[in-house]
């Protein structure tokens, strides 16, 4: 019951800084960017690991959030919710752009245990984070960029169907098919990717 209070006052502290700039008093966007930014910085950084890139998109999304405030309705959705679906788009659009690229990764520089980490059940056997993300990517340049963005949503950040609908805009029936469809994607390249070695 706190929880649920405590969230519900920050939202509608929100929702009245907001007001407030909308006012007049464009000064205290400041204060929901820093409220924000690690947020923001923490969605963004599942779709890209280069630190100065992220920041970059991070920018653009709270620009984008200024230029369009007078959109943001509290009755709706909380302004964390808002701002978040910014976020997940700025990384779905970050992968539509990104995805030529991924396939130049060359299987010979994933690591020697970079498979066998993804084969054990445990952690006892743990890879470094950037040959897992090697492997993963070169697994998903199969899927399409929504595939894409809904398997990491789900798989990697935790978020349930309705979750991940809410911040797409597409319908939660539609999240668990493309995340069924990406998901035997992924098994099969990890399966190509064995074979090819």
């Amino acid at each position: 019951m706190y929880e649920r209070h405590n969230v519900s006052t920050i939202a509608e502290e929100d929702a009245a800084c907001v007001r407030s700039i909308l006012a007049g008093r464009p000064e205290r966007f400041r204060e929901l960017v820093e409220r924000y930014q690690d947020r923001v910085f923490a969605i963004l950084s599942r779709y890209e690991r280069d630190r100065g890139r992220v920041e970059d998109m991070a920018q653009e999304v709270f620009v984008k959030a200024w230029r369009h405030l007078k959109k943001f309705n509290p009755l709706k959705a909380p302004f964390e919710n808002w701002l978040s679906r910014m976020a997940t788009n700025a990384a779905l659009n970050h992968v539509r752009a990104e995805k030529p690229f991924r396939e130049q990764v060359p299987i010979s520089q994933l690591g020697e245990g970079a498979l066998e980490w993804l084969q054990q059940e445990d952690d006892s056997a743990p890879l470094e984070a950037t040959e897992a993300r090697e492997i993963l990517n070169r697994c998903m340049v199969d899927l399409t960029p929504d595939e894409q963005l809904i398997l990491t949503m789900a798989e990697i950040e935790g978020r349930t169907s309705p979750e991940i609908s809410e911040l797409t805009g597409k319908a939660a029936g539609t999240i668990r098919v493309a995340l069924h469809r990406a998901k035997q994607k992924l098994a099969n390249n990890l399966t190509r990717l064995q074979e090819s070695l």
